[in-house]
């Protein structure tokens, strides 16, 4: 966690270090992959040129932000509960 006062990360954040390579999948939002795709392309390149193993899961879908900011409440948690699905299962 980051100390208000002092803006510094104090002894909550824990970082892991392995002989193995991280493995990571990659979540693009469709805004990125719309909008900005050389946002996502630059994040595969940074992980990758730090010995990140990324995955892009093959069942990775709407995440259900869009359906969820204009109020469709339901329909959002169903897409939210498919998307956590795919990247577990991707």
């Amino acid at each position: 966690m980051c100390d208000q006062t002092t803006g510094q990360l104090n002894d909550s954040v824990i970082i892991i270090h392995t002989s193995q390579a991280a493995r990571v999948a990659l979540f693009v939002t469709c805004m990125v992959d719309t909008l900005y795709p050389t946002v996502g392309m630059a994040a595969l390149e940074l992980l990758e040129r730090h010995g990140v193993d990324v995955v892009f899961p093959g069942g990775q879908t709407c995440c259900g932000q869009p359906a969820f900011n204009a109020g469709y409440r339901a329909e959002a948690r169903k897409m939210a509960r498919h998307f956590v699905l795919g990247q577990e299962c991707g």
